[in-house]
């Protein structure tokens, strides 16, 4: 997974519904932003407590 491009990342997240990315020019430079969708922070939140629940077990071995 480290050698996909972050733009691809994007593009799988995005038609997950995970984000929205907004672009935006600043001094001339093209900006994007992203942001996650509802169902996006959902299912951060489900990763991030089972990476917890992971750490969890390999502290009390």
């Amino acid at each position: 997974m480290a050698s996909i491009r972050p733009r691809r990342q994007v593009k799988i997240l995005q038609r997950a519904g995970y984000l929205t990315p907004t672009k935006k020019t600043s001094n001339s430079h093209l900006r994007t932003w992203l942001s996650l969708t509802p169902s996006g922070r959902r299912a951060l939140a489900k990763h991030l407590a089972e990476l917890r629940r992971i750490a969890d077990l390999t502290d009390s071995a």
